[in-house]
């Protein structure tokens, strides 16, 4: 069994989930991810997420199937890599491999799964944001992802910058300023964040990731 069938982590449940969380997670997911509230290339995506999502759940409402799930699980990760964090690592890495290839939607699967298995993952969360930018409709979830980053790492630049851009772009501009400020003093000067700071207090409003 591939790492990448961890059924826990698709459905972002504990391995000792009950039976009825099981089953709250999967007709949550199967809400936000049914093909049919989805069109052209965002549909096909919701429909390789949604079966996904029905395969963990078939596989961990059924006794016999989650017992021999937990079993192969057991035997890929070992008693030596049972450590969430290093998982957590371990599917960053993956999923960066993914982007190199251009196939942002197995990052994200990735990059969900690593923040599953290690919440304090802030490179994690911040890879998540970045992958999420490019979709508009997913840009909620970017905000709560880079904020996310930016409370484990407060001080990180590259996250505050990226936090100013998400904001700026949903017209969020106080928030925005502040990030592009925090970032200004934790990373030293940078023309591009001075120009979009400048951009934001002139009024201008959206379309800011094209003008990196």
């Amino acid at each position: 069994m591939a790492m990448s069938e961890n059924y826990y982590t698709i459905l972002g449940v504990p391995q000792n989930a009950t039976g009825r969380q099981v089953r709250k997670r999967f007709l949550l997911l199967a809400r936000e991810r049914h093909p049919d509230i989805f069109q052209g290339e965002e549909k096909a995506e919701a429909e390789a997420q949604f079966q996904l999502v029905t395969e963990a759940f078939n596989t961990l409402s059924h006794g016999d199937r989650r017992r021999q799930h937990d079993l192969d699980l057991a035997q890929l990760v070992g008693a030596n890599d049972s450590d969430s964090t290093q998982v957590s690592k371990l599917y960053v890495r993956r999923a960066k491999q993914e982007i190199k290839k251009g196939n942002s939607q197995k990052a994200v699967e990735y990059l969900d799964r690593a923040t599953v298995e290690d919440d304090q993952n802030h490179v994690a969360w911040f890879e998540l944001a970045r992958v999420l930018v490019e979709r508009r409709r997913a840009l909620p979830r970017a905000r709560v992802a880079i904020a996310r980053a930016c409370e484990l790492q407060p001080i990180e630049s590259r996250y505050l910058e990226l936090a100013g851009d998400l904001y700026a772009e949903s017209g969020m501009q106080d928030q925005a300023e502040d990030c592009y400020l925090k970032a200004l003093d934790w990373g030293g000067p940078d023309p591009s964040i001075e120009e979009r700071l400048n951009a934001l207090r002139g009024g201008f409003r959206g379309g800011l990731f094209g003008k990196k």
